[in-house]
């Protein structure tokens, strides 16, 4: 309804500018041939500086296609105007910017008196944020960008109505702005032109130069460790470890190993609860790409936004609770078995382990996306969004290796690296609860309940003080942005789920040895209390969004803490039920051998889905659909490629890491079982242990 009101005002604003103007007058004056017709006038009127080379080029092109005086070029010189986006039809449905024809743009090169005259495409708006308190609102997340403290690039609004224009590369933003303003000032208009880009092929830099000899030597080392694996596997040659660390054949094995047999001590539900976890937030972060994309039918697409599917995409969320809940579960179930063995906790060797795991992939991911990812696309939107992603790491990449980014946020490099710093800083707090677990047992648990019941204070004292009274964090608005830095990523918020992992792992650990035997009729309730908490927690806030309704602080507060405890219920029953035997079918399809591989792969599949989510939506050359179905489709891709990437970084980095730790540590065989309290992957069997399931998603 909005929209309509919009477009209503953006009417009612031209019409009041001339009395003698009509309605009739207004419509037919933005239709493309008059809007080019009288940027064409403006062009000739324009007094021409011989220094002005734009202008020089623009008169000669507009004179050559009025006049055909060079009939050869004629073709060229008409593709520049003719792939001009026209203002957009269905501008009352939400369909606001018209891309026009990229590539026809992009293409044209035109020899003009022995000066090439290059064709650059950029998108000319009109910045509705100068008349609607709308998109005034809407723009803070990008205003942000722009704090002083890191001097982020000037952005521009992702709304307003425009079209793609196609200039000579001589001219610059501010000169077509300004004949585009002159040639439309009778409905009184701005017009910003940006978004300009050209067909060429980024410059190599230094930090390329050093990333592609960094990449080479991996790739040497691959292809040097696979042909030793193959000459001492079929000569029966001895082999040494070192050697077999980046051999595809034994990563392969590794990977795509999949045990039908597991482990009594394996929790093999978990492989299900984090394979479908990883694509939830696949899914929901496939839907928040599209508010950076023209809409064909925001209309419509508004009103997907009140149903309950929506609700069911923007819980995505709550996937990163489930990984909160998986880390506290198995750095408890692991621990208190090895601390009941008399093994005590190497933390130095604990903390080094981590580092080891993570950072190699971590910093190979960081690298690729300030060198390599400029060349992986082009298109209207590509250096908006490309820049969305490298200006932060080429200012703050350091937070990200230091793991601190989650409380220095205003920038933050691989925007979904938050869940490593703050899982990260809760495991290397993890030794003080393990051994307070350890020695004091139940007694311990008031210890951990006082803790959440302070973070869940500080979630209801940071609503009530800022007022914010949004629920799902997918809502746009300058709220969202702000309780997004204080409460969605900060650590102290963010940690009881973690605990009630870690007391679900305990409660499991002291009960593995005994004879369960619990009625039929507590097992149904439990079920059926679970999937009620689940469905509550997942549709409970439909009314939130739904037309008029106002939030209360009090109300969000309550669904931001005390939901994430009913989803930290739900899952320690559903973990506990299935490994003891009370799961029936669920546990069946959880526990399903088909899950292990996606499972090995989700760490590197949530370093890659963002960056794979950008190329995807920043190649895309035209407007869009956004449909339930299309969503669904636009998923489809990116988790496709999600997965292959990952694959190929698992192969690459992560497998032959593992691999190399083991060798360069010293652990041995008869050490596994000591060092699993300290893998990154959580998983509980020997036999699978280097098998790695990366427990970080986001």
């Amino acid at each position: 309804m909005k929209c309509w009101w919009l477009f209503l005002s953006f009417v009612i604003s031209v019409y009041s500018q001339d009395e003698n103007y009509t309605f009739v007058e207004e419509l037919d004056y933005f239709q493309f041939p008059n809007i080019q017709k009288v940027f064409f006038e403006e062009v000739l009127k324009a007094k021409e500086n011989k220094s002005d080379t734009c202008l020089s080029q623009l008169k000669t092109l507009v004179f050559n296609v009025f006049h055909i005086k060079h009939p050869k070029n004629i073709l060229s010189e008409y593709r520049m105007f003719e792939s001009w986006g026209r203002p957009p039809s269905g501008l009352t449905y939400g369909h606001f910017v018209d891309y026009g024809n990229y590539k026809e743009c992009t293409d044209v090169s035109i020899i003009h008196k022995k000066t090439e005259i290059v064709g650059k495409y950029c998108t000319a708006m009109i910045p509705l944020n100068d008349y609607f308190y709308l998109v005034q609102e809407n723009r803070v997340d990008l205003d942000k960008l722009q704090r002083k403290a890191v001097h982020y690039p000037k952005t521009e609004p992702p709304l307003g109505p425009g079209f793609g224009i196609c200039i000579p590369n001589a001219c610059n933003e501010k000169t077509i702005s300004k004949i585009l303003g002159k040639a439309l000032k009778l409905v009184n208009l701005k017009v910003a032109v940006n978004r300009c880009s050209i067909k060429e092929t980024p410059a190599m830099e230094v930090l390329d130069y050093t990333a592609l000899a960094i990449f080479a030597v991996i790739l040497c080392l691959v292809f040097s460790s696979t042909f030793y694996d193959w000459i001492t596997f079929n000569y029966n040659m001895n082999r040494e470890p070192l050697c077999l660390a980046f051999s595809l054949r034994m990563n392969c094995k590794k990977v795509f190993n999949v045990s039908n047999c597991p482990k009594d001590d394996n929790i093999s539900c978990l492989n299900g609860i984090r394979s479908l976890s990883m694509a939830w937030i696949i899914l929901g972060h496939t839907l928040l790409w599209y508010a950076l994309l023209s809409i064909v039918n925001l209309i419509s697409a508004l009103d997907l936004g009140k149903s309950p599917v929506f609700l069911l995409l923007g819980a995505a969320i709550l996937g990163v609770d489930s990984f909160f809940f998986l880390s506290g579960l198995l750095i408890s179930w692991i621990a208190l078995k090895l601390l009941d063995h008399g093994k005590p906790l190497n933390v130095l060797y604990m903390y080094s382990h981590r580092l080891l795991r993570l950072l190699p992939v971590l910093c190979i991911s960081v690298l690729f996306v300030m060198t390599f990812l400029k060349y992986c696309g082009n298109g209207p939107i590509w250096s908006f969004v490309l820049k969305l992603f490298t200006y932060p790491c080429e200012k703050t990449w350091w937070r990200t290796l230091l793991f601190i980014q989650n409380y220095h946020n205003d920038l933050v490099c691989l925007g979904q690296s938050w869940y490593l710093a703050v899982d990260t800083q809760l495991y290397f707090i993890s030794p003080l609860i393990l051994l307070g677990l350890h020695k004091w047992g139940k007694k311990f648990l008031i210890v951990l309940v006082s803790l959440v019941f302070l973070s869940v204070g500080c979630v209801f004292g940071m609503y009530i003080k800022n007022n914010y009274t949004t629920i799902l964090p997918v809502t746009i608005g300058g709220e969202v942005s702000d309780r997004k830095d204080k409460v969605y990523v900060a650590t102290h918020t963010r940690y009881p789920i973690w605990l009630m992992g870690i007391t679900c792992g305990y409660f499991m650990h002291t009960l593995r040895t005994k004879e369960l035997r619990i009625p039929r009729y507590v097992v149904v309730l439990c079920w059926i209390s679970s999937l009620v908490l689940i469905f509550t927690i997942v549709f409970g806030p439909y009314e939130t969004i739904q037309p008029g309704y106002k939030g209360k602080a009090e109300s969000a507060a309550a669904y931001d803490a005390f939901g994430k405890l009913g989803w930290g219920l739900a899952l320690s029953w559903i973990v506990f039920a299935c490994h003891f035997g009370y799961g029936g079918f669920i546990n069946d399809f959880l526990s399903h051998p088909v899950w292990q591989i996606p499972s090995r792969l989700s760490f590197s599949m949530y370093l890659a889905h963002f960056p794979v989510q950008m190329i995807v939506f920043g190649n895309l050359k035209h407007s869009v659909y956004i449909s339930v179905f299309d969503v669904l489709q636009m998923f489809y891709v990116c988790f496709c490629l999600t997965v292959t990437v990952a694959v190929f970084m698992v192969l690459m980095f992560e497998s032959p890491v593992i691999a190399l730790e083991k060798i360069i540590l010293g652990r041995n065989e008869k050490e596994d079982e000591k060092m699993k309290i300290f893998r990154l992957n959580g998983r509980v069997d020997k036999q699978q242990d280097t098998q790695f399931e990366g427990k970080y998603v986001y």
